[in-house]
């Protein structure tokens, strides 16, 4: 049932998940359930999640520490930097402080059992990417079997469609709960699941039924429908014999009435019709609008299967130009099949019942997952997400109040369930109050592609203001220098190389953190603008611009590399991967300012030293930030080569990407635990984007550098700040770039050129600057492409 014959769009493998495990299973969803597809011959199984359905999980009432702020200070300054690290978590524990995130909770699984006379031959299972449907086929003797499954964005249902020629299909299908050896946390240690399932036959109905550890009811409804053959009933499975075709289509329910859901449920599906053939093309007009909306075409030539490829890189070391524009594909899909409500870095697609980083992390894991809606000009998850936000606003107040006294709020990178609460008391999630800023830029970026001005107005405005008042309230003017200090900080997962922390250890707390400043700077200056852009009073419009004065500079070392901390007292330590300081590169987004500078190259030079410093230390987030930064910052060739590192080494066969060295490849940290991310997919895809064009209100930069194995491609349907769309072909060889920019509205941008541009074709030649390689007044006219043809030397 395929739409588009591009190769690129699909995903083919000639064997089946090892041991039928979620983690090397097929991905696929409707947004709200997520389907994980073995792909086994004689036994199939496909795990159901739903963006709903967690447990476990605690939100307490947060009690009022702030009187505990001066001690932290106290401590840092009597260097005793353990114990300042501790006292607002010990504090909030000797409250009774005892929040605990959920986690999603797999919702069943789908089996089907087909009975086979004979060995298989000729197996494949095929993943769509633009209609997002699954297929697995094989052959035994003269028969061949086929299955494809999709979860509808138009209906939220499950369709299922088994077939086998000659009237040989014979099998069963049932449902049960998800496999119990997944019940191990991040330590290995095994804990109880304990779920009550139960399964019931009705007719030409199977209705699997469950209870969540805090009472509430979830469960699935399938009815099921043979064509030839016959259909026959046991306690908890249906079993088909000599049929052409067995259709299922299902419903899930959770946090409902059971009685009430099944009841609804039968009804609805009694009075359903349609074939799988017209179920999947409405399917797939939706998946596949979200999946097309962009396209980077760099010249590879498409293998038959994805097992070719995969081995192919294995063998030469280095990454098929076809596994890149799979992954381009790849996270716009998982784009599609995971954003219906709030997207998880586990995606809807957990295995473990304790799965790693199921638990969205507001600070970088958010922006890993959202960022690409934004040059994508797919804003709908945007909108559901900052809802979120804003219905928590009375409890990031809370949070900023009760925590460190100051007015504002401060949103945490790990939250309560059902809250906007502090989600836990260890040092990373109580003294980590960045993330506020991080979400006050992608609202900011959100009015600049959208210009929806009523969502500014009404909430965003409001929302950005609070945030620049917590850091207003948290720092201090330092009499002697007259700019702003900062006695309680963390800069997040690294510790400063002079107090005396074993390197395998971390203590993140600090003063005057680099990270607090920028995050507070970037917060001022998005402030500042959007007061003249709302006409705010003029009073309103001064007080942003003197917070932004009295914010301190990066400081740069002897090295020329940025520093950590601002100051004599802690020291940086550049032989650690984590990059906190380098904000707001971190997270895909170029500080606003009119044109390129050195600060890009001291930005680049402080990435890579951390890069070659830290073999052995990576996970695969410290990889992809450092590859996105890279990408941002201009230096396309060095952010090439360290996603190179992170696909031969972190991707696993599905394409997904895990967060240890699963192959103690030696570059990264090695455990145990698997965890599995989709949010390295949608970064990844970010970062491809940035590595041709990147933008900062209406300023756009095209890129300096391409690494030397993009030599000739496209890229299409990209979404600029100011929802610019811009199209580009090059050709690296030949020395010509060809790009196509079209605007909403007129204006007039900012176009930094590439390194060593010659000429320019479609504009006045006046208008181009070669000494500084920019066009500075380029004229967009509303709704009307702007065609450039650059020139420069390969």
């Amino acid at each position: 049932m395929f739409y588009n014959k591009k190769a690129k769009n699909f995903l083919k493998y000639i064997t089946p998940a090892k041991n039928l495990s979620w983690q090397d299973g097929l991905l696929t969803g409707s947004g709200e359930i997520g389907l994980n597809v073995a792909g086994g011959i004689g036994s199939e199984v496909v795990t159901v999640c739903h963006a709903d359905l967690f447990w476990q999980g605690y939100t307490g009432v947060l009690p009022d520490v702030s009187d505990k702020t001066k001690q932290v200070s106290k401590k840092l300054a009597e260097s005793s930097y353990r114990e300042a690290e501790a006292v607002l978590p010990n504090a909030l524990k000797a409250k009774n402080y005892r929040a605990e995130p959920t986690y999603l909770l797999p919702l069943c699984d789908l089996n089907f059992k087909t009975f086979v006379d004979g060995e298989a031959s000729e197996y494949s299972r095929t993943l769509n990417l633009e209609s997002g449907e699954v297929s697995v086929n094989f052959k035994v003797g003269t028969t061949r079997y086929a299955r494809n499954i999709f979860a509808s964005h138009q209906n939220q249902m499950i369709v299922w469609e088994i077939m086998a020629t000659n009237k040989k299909l014979c099998g069963e299908f049932k449902v049960c709960v998800h496999d119990k050896k997944y019940n191990r946390d991040e330590n290995g240690e095994c804990f109880l699941v304990d779920i009550n399932p139960s399964v019931k036959i009705d007719k030409e109905y199977l209705v699997y039924t469950a209870r969540n550890t805090d009472g509430s009811e979830f469960g699935l409804v399938a009815k099921v429908v043979s064509t030839g053959g016959t259909l026959s009933r046991t306690q908890d499975s249906f079993v088909v014999k000599n049929a052409d075709r067995l259709f299922v289509v299902a419903k899930v329910f959770v946090n409902k009435k059971m009685d009430e859901e099944v009841s609804r449920i039968k009804e609805e599906l009694s009075m359903f019709k349609t074939p799988y053939d017209k179920l999947l093309k409405v399917h797939s007009a939706i998946h596949s609008k979200i999946v097309n909306a962009s396209e980077i075409n760099l010249n590879a030539n498409d293998y038959a299967n994805l097992n070719t490829a995969l081995l192919d890189m294995k063998s030469k070391n280095q990454v098929p130009l076809t596994i890149l524009e799979k992954l381009y594909v790849y996270g716009k899909h998982l784009l599609a099949s995971t954003s219906g409500r709030i997207m998880l870095p586990c995606g809807l697609f957990a295995g473990d019942y304790k799965a790693g980083d199921s638990t969205t992390n507001n600070y970088l894991g958010l922006q890993r997952l959202y960022n690409l809606c934004f040059r994508m000009g797919c804003y709908e998850p945007l909108k559901t997400l900052f809802d979120r936000f804003f219905d928590n606003i009375d409890d990031y107040k809370k949070n900023s109040t009760r925590i460190f006294g100051c007015k504002g709020i401060f949103v945490p990178c790990i939250e309560a369930p059902e809250s906007g609460l502090l989600g836990g008391t260890t040092p990373d999630i109580v003294l980590n109050y960045n993330a506020g800023s991080m979400i006050a830029g992608m609202m900011y970026k959100y009015y600049l592609m959208t210009g929806d001005r009523e969502f500014l107005e009404k909430k965003a405005y409001e929302f950005i203001a609070e945030v620049g008042l917590f850091y207003e309230e948290l720092f201090r003017v330092n009499k002697t220098t007259n700019v702003f200090e900062n006695s309680i900080g963390y800069s997040c997962g690294d510790t400063a190389s002079n107090i005396g922390i074993k390197d395998s250890d971390t203590c993140c707390v600090a003063s005057n953190c680099a990270v607090d400043f920028a995050s507070a700077k970037y917060v001022f200056d998005i402030l500042e603008r959007l007061a003249l852009d709302l006409e705010k009073d003029e009073k309103e419009v001064e007080h942003y611009q003197k917070l932004k004065s009295l914010v301190p500079d990066f400081e740069v070392d002897k090295n020329g590399l940025l520093k950590e901390y601002n100051g004599k007292v802690f020291e940086t330590n550049n032989n650690l991967p984590y990059i906190p300081h380098i904000y707001p590169y971190n997270i895909g987004f170029r500080p606003i300012e009119v044109k390129k500078n050195e600060f890009d190259s001291i930005v680049a030079n402080t990435i890579k030293t951390r890069y070659l410093n830290s073999f052995s230390k990576f996970s695969s987030n410290e990889l992809v930030d450092m590859a996105l930064a890279l990408s941002t910052a201009g230096d396309g060739k060095s952010s090439f080569e360290i996603l190179s590192i992170l696909i031969k080494n972190f991707m696993t066969d599905n394409l997904l990407f895990s967060y240890y060295d699963e192959n103690g490849s030696g570059v990264g940290k090695t455990q145990s635990t698997v965890i599995r991310n989709i949010d390295k997919n949608t970064a990844l895809c970010q970062t491809l984007q940035n590595l041709f064009i990147t933008s900062a209100n209406n300023n756009l930069y095209l890129f300096d550098t391409l690494p030397s194995a993009l030599t000739k491609g496209s890229v299409y349907g990209l979404h600029l700040d100011m929802d610019i769309k811009a199209d580009i072909e090059f050709n690296i060889r030949r020395g010509v770039v060809k790009l196509k920019l079209k605007a909403p509205q007129n204006m007039s941008t900012v176009l930094s050129l590439p390194a060593k541009t010659k000429r320019v074709k479609g504009i006045d030649p006046a208008n181009v600057d070669l000494q500084n390689m920019m066009i500075s007044n380029l004229s967009l006219p509303q709704n009307k492409v702007v065609y450039l043809k650059i020139y420069f030397a390969n």
